[in-house]
C-alpha cells in the first residue's frame, strides 16, 4: 500500500508539474502577443468645411442619428437618463467647445 501511496504521489506531482509548465508557456506566449508592437502609417485626414458638408453633418445630427436625443440641441452633452436605483448616464460633448 505505502508503493502505491508513493507511486500516486509521484503521479500527482508530475502532472501537476506539467500543468505549471504548460500555463508558463501558455502565459509567456500570450504576453508576447499583447505585448507586441505595431507599426501603422498614418493617413492624413481632410475634413471639408464648405457650407454643404456642415449641412449635411447637421441632416445626419439631427434627422438620422438623432444625436440631440441624447447629446441635447447644442450637442454639448446632458444627462439623458436619470433613474437614481438603476442608472444616471450622461452623454459626451461631441462640439469642440
Amino acid at each position: 500500500m505505502k508503493k502505491f501511496l508513493r507511486a500516486l504521489a509521484w503521479g500527482v506531482g508530475g502532472v501537476l508539474v506539467i500543468v505549471a509548465i504548460a500555463c508558463t508557456v501558455l502565459y509567456v506566449t500570450t504576453q508576447r502577443g499583447i505585448d507586441r508592437k505595431y507599426a501603422v502609417a498614418g493617413h492624413a485626414l481632410t475634413i471639408p468645411t464648405d457650407s454643404l458638408a456642415l449641412a449635411r453633418g447637421a441632416h445626419v445630427a439631427k434627422a438620422l442619428s438623432k444625436c440631440i436625443d441624447c447629446h441635447g440641441a447644442d450637442l454639448g452633452g446632458r444627462q439623458f437618463i436619470d433613474e437614481p436605483p438603476v442608472a444616471r448616464l450622461w452623454a459626451a460633448n461631441l462640439t469642440t467647445g
